[in-house]
């Protein structure tokens, strides 16, 4: 009898532990996709790619409503996208017009609850010919062989100039009510100690006329300038090129000349999600210490999404999106370690049903609930990666901490309550299964004895 009650208790031990990985491998397997998929790439069809940056809008296997994705994204405040008619480009979230013989923009603008908001009178490239223009997903670009603009219409207005020559020059002339002041380590005394002394939209023209910043006067920070006016705020930034400000008859102007880089105009959101952390996303930004951006919806199958690339050699790049689970690539060709921001709508990945994972490279990363545990972490050891997740207004926002770069693969995913139980479950049933097979053997040892 107790040699029968042995067999059982070992064929129930063994049981438990078959049963203790089955939901592990469920989870592992997702939907059999491999990543390899194009949307990745994010150009549409009959588009050239760009050089930096990304939008699409599709289902699986390049099928499904793109409008109704994008459609999605704009409900959500994340992304809208553009019609051109007549010269005038007009979004969900910005407009202006357009010359498409020139490439210039004017009347640069970001709608608000009150209406809209001018940033820039003008904007232009000098001797840019464009010889094409097309629309996709939330972006336009506007690009020949050397030059690329692309421009997004998503809540921070975000106007993207890239550059494959030597000494391109982009002149941004301000719109009434808007000044202009450097962001680097040199002023911010000076700043600080006029703050106590003059109301802040009197700040950026004291002493800033006709200045000049290089990367000579900060080599730790990208070299930055505040846009600031009108209730509102952005950055104009690039990695290593030169920046002046210039106050003539005719207006201010930020003139910023580049060699093989980038400048980006990009805006504190107008319709936000994360208020309190808004300004520290743009102070981190203008100090480089954010690569890139991603916001992304999933609705009846379509994946629609908008990238944002903040440093010149960075890219990421959407490998695969199913329900509460997304993989994403991230590379960078400079080895510091920066973060990286993915907005996520609760359609596609809600942080509230269950548990939320991370992975990095397959590796889990440590959470934290404090934002700037992360926008100001350093370390370059695989363990120095931390994230924290900010839930608001049906979207969640990731601020993932990548410690050194190469390319890396970010997983994003969250286990549904039952899926969690059953995780939980599986670890006691282990347990559970050891104790049974311990008494087993136990007993037997008795009965030889």
């Amino acid at each position: 009898m107790i040699k029968g009650l042995t067999i059982k208790l070992l064929a129930i031990g063994f049981a438990i532990c078959l049963l203790s990985f089955l939901p592990s491998a469920v989870l592992a397997n997702g939907n059999g996709d491999d990543g390899s998929d194009s949307m990745g790439q994010g150009n549409g069809s009959g588009h050239e790619k760009q050089w930096k940056d990304n939008s699409d809008s599709n289902g699986n296997n390049g099928k499904g409503n793109g409008h109704d994705g994008l459609e999605e994204g704009y409900h959500k405040q994340l992304f809208g996208h553009f019609n051109l008619t007549d010269g005038v480009a007009d979004g969900k979230f910005i407009s202006f017009r357009f010359n498409e013989s020139s490439g210039n923009v004017s009347d640069y603008a970001l709608r608000n609850d009150s209406g809209a908001v001018t940033f820039f009178d003008s904007i232009q490239i000098l001797g840019f010919a464009p010889s094409s223009v097309s629309m996709h997903g939330s972006i336009m670009l506007v690009q020949n062989s050397t030059i690329q603009a692309i421009i997004h219409d998503n809540p921070t207005g975000m106007y993207h100039v890239v550059s494959n020559e030597t000494n391109t020059t982009v002149s941004f002339l301000l719109a009434s009510g808007m000044s202009a002041f450097p962001l680097s380590s040199e002023v911010k005394e000076e700043q600080e100690h006029e703050q106590n002394e003059t109301e802040m939209e009197d700040i950026d023209t004291v002493g800033l006329n006709n200045a000049t910043f290089s990367e000579d006067m900060d080599h730790d920070l990208s070299i930055a300038v505040a846009i600031l006016g009108n209730g509102a705020y952005g950055v104009i930034a690039t990695d290593e090129g030169n920046i002046t400000i210039n106050t003539t008859e005719n207006g201010t102007y930020v003139n910023v000349t580049m060699s093989y880089d980038h400048v980006m105009f990009r805006a504190k959101p107008v319709f936000s999600h994360h208020h309190m952390n808004d300004d520290a996303i743009l102070q981190a930004i203008s100090e480089g210490r954010i690569a890139g951006e991603i916001s992304l919806v999933l609705k009846d199958g379509v994946t629609s999404y908008d990238t944002m690339e903040y440093r010149d050699q960075f890219r990421i790049h959407l490998m695969n999106a199913e329900q509460d689970r997304i993989q994403l690539q991230v590379e960078d060709q400079e080895h510091q370690g920066r973060v990286v921001i993915v907005n996520i709508d609760d359609g596609t990945l809600d942080v509230k049903k269950g548990e939320i994972s991370l992975e990095l490279d397959g590796v889990p990363i440590k959470a934290t609930t404090n934002p700037l545990d992360v926008l100001y972490a350093d370390g370059s050891e695989p363990s120095d990666a931390i994230y924290c997740v900010i839930e608001s207004d049906g979207v969640s926002q990731f601020l993932v901490y990548v410690p050194s770069f190469s390319v890396h693969q970010l997983t994003v995913s969250s286990l549904g309550a039952m899926d969690a139980l059953l995780s939980m479950m599986g670890i006691a049933a282990i347990v559970g299964a050891l104790v049974v097979v311990g008494a087993a053997g136990f007993m037997m040892l008795r009965r030889k004895h």
